[in-house]
């Protein structure tokens, strides 16, 4: 039998289920302080080796900064094809999530708004 990985979803959202406002603003939640420990996510972020997220999440976190390599992999989904420039470690794709199930041992995160 093969071992799979745990798939975890993280999701940020507001109480009506979205986390932009209709014209992308995400304010409500970057102008916050964030606490001591930031609600657990560095760990959190330290206990997985793929990061899975929609394309809207990935153009969200460049201009936010997020930074890319090759030690942390990324799977972009998206139907539109990649940007002509992808940071090493990002990968597009526009297929089920199943095969990578079973990539490695470690977790897979969905991470999400």
């Amino acid at each position: 039998m093969t071992k799979r990985r745990k798939v975890i979803v993280h999701i940020g959202t507001s109480a009506d289920g979205y986390i932009a406002r209709p014209d992308g603003d995400l304010e409500w939640l970057t102008s916050r302080p964030a606490p001591k420990g930031f609600y657990g996510m560095d760990a959190f972020m330290k206990s997985i080796n793929t990061k899975v997220l929609g394309r809207k999440t990935y153009e969200m976190s460049l201009r936010m900064g997020a930074k890319f390599d090759s030690k942390n992999p990324h799977i972009v989904f998206s139907r539109h094809p990649p940007p002509a420039e992808v940071p090493s470690g990002v990968q597009f794709v526009n297929d089920a999530i199943g095969p990578l199930c079973a990539v490695s041992e470690s977790n897979l995160a969905r991470i999400s708004g």
